[in-house]
């Protein structure tokens, strides 16, 4: 798995593609990230017992499509999208869904461990993405913070700057777009004293 906070980046980068009213930013940027990090917590089931592999060990049904999508639904009950109505509610609830399902499909682009139950629990599969850059963050602290540094640097080279690209990219359209839209209502408003002239 990356670590929780390449997560959290992650699910917080994907929430600037929400619908969104004015001042909310940082808080639909929170939420989002820790839906994103949140399906991390399965590692609890090492402590009870469950076995690796299990579907409710690690990186099984908590890292699955339909487990981003429940996440999704309370993600947008918790941001109270439904007060600018079902449409955003929806919208919100998908995005917010993309943000959670970042964390399994990202831990299918690591070096380590059994892979993802991503299509759990119609499938009990687990799987990789053939390209698999990242490496892997143990669970261990000792030997985490032995190679943290070769994490980190895998993490800011295949996450984090794709994400800063994007995420610039995405900054520029809007304003590009909005520029545009600004120039076509001022081209649409009649001039003064232009009728009947």
């Amino acid at each position: 798995m990356p670590t929780p906070l390449t997560h959290f980046i992650a699910g917080a980068a994907i929430s600037q593609v929400s619908p969104k009213t004015r001042g909310r930013h940082l808080r639909y940027a929170f939420v989002f990230g820790i839906l994103a990090a949140l399906p991390d917590l399965d590692f609890t089931a090492f402590f009870l017992g469950i076995p690796y592999g299990h579907p409710l060990c690690h990186r099984g049904f908590s890292h699955s499509l339909a487990f981003a999508a429940v996440l999704g639904i309370i993600g947008a009950l918790i941001l109270r999208a439904d007060r600018n109505g079902a449409r955003s509610f929806w919208i919100t609830a998908m995005v917010a869904g993309v943000a959670a399902a970042s964390h399994g499909l990202l831990d299918m682009v690591t070096n380590g461990g059994l892979g993802v139950g991503i299509l759990m629990p119609f499938d009990g599969g687990r799987f990789f993405l053939p390209f698999r850059p990242i490496l892997v963050s143990p669970f261990s602290p000792a030997t985490f913070f032995a190679v943290v540094g070769s994490i980190i640097r895998s993490e800011i080279l295949w996450v984090w700057l794709p994400l800063a690209v994007g995420s610039t990219a995405l900054q520029c359209g809007r304003k590009l777009w909005n520029k545009g839209r600004d120039r076509q209502q001022w081209a649409d408003v009649p001039l003064v004293g232009s009728e009947g002239e």
